[in-house]
């Protein structure tokens, strides 16, 4: 009985992780997704440069290929007993790490260039990172992983339009 448990759970993990690797197929609608809450709610930008399809499945390639390593090498312990208890913890801060880095970057350059993108990606870390783990939540409840690339694509334009303005709004003071 111990071993059936421990076989369901290991397919479990690894299901997971595979479907973590299929969503990155929809990085090419993300760019409809991110104008159409820009429309919406940010109606007064000029029209963003849309990223190109290169830059999209650079950045699907590269998410699944980081997810994938640092998944495979988080998977182990789950299985060592008393430490599967930080397990969870571990997995929502890596993959929450991850993913609001890459949302970000696919969200931000269509405003700013990379270097504006990666410094903004730098002063905002804090908020980026739990923006992550919230988007990493998103995607482990069934049905709603369905949806949850577009859920995230939207939330990060609003956050990347929140932090935009709030640093427009008050500027950095210099000692």
């Amino acid at each position: 009985m111990r071993v059936m448990a421990r076989l369901h759970r290991v397919g479990d993990l690894i299901q997971k992780h595979i479907d973590e690797l299929g969503r990155e197929h929809v990085y090419v609608f993300l760019d409809q997704v991110a104008d159409a809450v820009e429309a919406r709610h940010y109606p007064h930008l000029p029209k963003a440069r849309p990223a190109s399809l290169w830059r999209y499945t650079v950045a699907g390639i590269r998410l699944g290929l980081l997810m994938a390593l640092f998944n495979l090498l988080l998977l182990p312990i789950a299985f060592i007993p008393g430490a599967n208890i930080i397990h969870p913890f571990l997995y929502y801060g890596i993959n929450g790490a991850l993913l609001g880095r890459e949302y970000m970057e696919v969200v931000a350059p269509r405003r700013v260039d990379f270097k504006e993108t990666r410094a903004l990606r730098r002063r905002h870390r804090l908020k980026i990172f739990v923006s992550g783990v919230i988007v990493a939540l998103l995607f482990t409840i069934p049905v709603l992983n369905l949806i949850a690339p577009v859920i995230a694509t939207a939330f990060m334009v609003h956050l990347y339009h929140g932090m935009t303005r709030s640093e427009l709004e008050s500027p950095p003071v210099r000692a």
